[in-house]
Parts: C-alpha cells; sequence; structure tokens
C-alpha cells in the first residue's frame, strides 16, 4: 500500500485510509481480467509474495499434514497434530510480524490506528500484558470455554450504543 496516511486532528488514532476504501478489480462482478492483471502487477511485491505464500502451503501441505487416510476415522492423534502445526505457523507469522512491527520498528508510526503503546501492566488482561493475553488466547483451542481477554467479572467498555 503506497498511499500516505491523512493527517487526522485526533490525538489517539493516528492512520486515516482514503475514503471511499476501493477493493481490488478481482473482486468485480462481471469479471474484468484486464483490470484484474493491471492491478495485481501494480500491487506491492505482487509475484514474489504470492509464490511465497503458494510455496509455504506447498510445504505444509506436502511434509507436514497428515495423511488424508489418517482422517477419514475420528481421532485425537492427527488432530493434534494438525492442531500443533497451525499452532507453530501462528506464532511464527504473529510473532514474527510482531518483531518487525514492534520490537524493530520498520514501518514507524506512519500505518499505526493507535499511537499509544503496547498496554502492560495493565489490569484488563489476564497476564496484566497485551502480548502475552494475545498469544495465549490463540492458543487455546476454541473449546475452552474462554470467551474473550477480559476475566470474568472484570467491567469491560463497550463501543458504541448501550
Amino acid at each position: 500500500m503506497t498511499e500516505a496516511p491523512i493527517p487526522s486532528g485526533r490525538r489517539i488514532w493516528n492512520y486515516t485510509p482514503r475514503l471511499p476504501i476501493q477493493v481490488a478489480p478481482y473482486w468485480d462482478w462481471p469479471a474484468r481480467p484486464i483490470a484484474s492483471a493491471i492491478d495485481l502487477l501494480r500491487s506491492w511485491n505482487p509475484v514474489q509474495l504470492r509464490c511465497l505464500f503458494l510455496l509455504g502451503a506447498v510445504i505444509t501441505w506436502v511434509f507436514f499434514t497428515p495423511e488424508i487416510g489418517r482422517a477419514e476415522t475420528l481421532a485425537f492423534d492427527w488432530i493434534a497434530e494438525v492442531w500443533v502445526r497451525n499452532t507453530i505457523i501462528l506464532f511464527s507469522v504473529a510473532g514474527g510480524l510482531h518483531l518487525l512491527l514492534w520490537s524493530f520498528r520498520v514501518q514507524g508510526d506512519d500505518f499505526r490506528y493507535d499511537k499509544r503503546p503496547m498496554m502492560k501492566k495493565a489490569r484488563t488482561f489476564w497476564f496484566r500484558n497485551q502480548v502475552w493475553d494475545t498469544c495465549s488466547g490463540h492458543a487455546s483451542p476454541s473449546s475452552s470455554g474462554r470467551s474473550g481477554s477480559v476475566p470474568s467479572g472484570t467491567p469491560t467498555r463497550t463501543v458504541g450504543r448501550q
């Protein structure tokens, strides 16, 4: 994305994209293949990034996915294998992005929506740390009964209509 941020008079929220937000032409119907090809070629790193995703998907499928025959019956072993694989991928991608964008600050503050720093020692998080709380929420299976980042009984703010 090459557009520059629009200066905002707001103190907390930083980045506001140009409105209305334009979607890529390959979502249009009837299809516009020439416009889609032009948009694909003008986008940031079009071929290399998509090839990287494709390569990652093929490597994951070939080397880290259980055999389809094992998945014909419901069993804990192949489900756990897929869950561990997906958790490792999630932490690798999210952790890598966190390192690049927060720890090494490669993008600066140009495209940050929120100017506030990452919250630490905040009572609204289970571990009093925003990063640890987010990581633990993504690592736990959805059937764990945990419905959000805030412990039960903790007052929360609601956004929008009351």
